[in-house]
């Protein structure tokens, strides 16, 4: 997590799964597609509630259209989401709700927490990513703005074509 120049505090909003995480896959131009892995945690005492999602370091014409959350407690045995070529996830369908305004308990044990699943889609045939999501919230009546560097890299071939999702 890290704090940009001008932006609110991160605030106490974690992410359990330690080492950043680059996930690279091919996709179809307009496919609508789910990327997750980003699962929040909230040490605090207090709730804290959504108010923004956003993608940071953008490559391409990648596009944030949705962002939903699943409790971790609420849906087991489903595993997170890497990956999936719909939105949402087909496994999920009834197990997420809206990002915006959702809120996270303060965490008491495991289980405790929700998986941030993105709705994604390419307008344009080639590579596209973006190296970071960055999550607004409120605790505490304060706002903070916190950034997880859980990159994806995704290549829409052109028509016939293979092309190279890392460049």
């Amino acid at each position: 997590m890290a704090l940009l120049a001008g932006d609110p505090s991160p605030g106490p909003l974690a992410s359990d799964l330690g080492e950043p995480n680059t996930i690279v896959f091919d996709v179809e131009v307009a496919e609508q597609f789910s990327y997750g892995l980003v699962v929040l945690r909230n040490p605090a005492t207090a709730v804290a509630r959504i108010t923004g999602v956003e993608l940071t370091g953008r490559a391409g014409s990648i596009e944030l259209f949705d962002a939903s959350v699943r409790s971790l407690r609420d849906a087991p045995g489903h595993g997170l989401v890497a990956n999936d070529r719909a939105y949402p996830p087909t496994a999920l369908i009834g197990a997420v709700s809206p990002a915006i305004g959702a809120r996270i308990a303060p965490y008491r044990e495991p289980g405790d927490g929700v998986e941030l699943v993105l709705g994604l889609r390419v307008l344009v045939a080639g590579s596209h990513g973006f190296s970071g999501v960055a999550v607004r919230y409120e605790l505490d009546h304060v706002t903070h703005r916190a950034l997880f560097p859980f990159a994806l890299s995704v290549c829409a071939p052109p028509s016939g074509r293979i092309c190279d999702p890392a460049g």
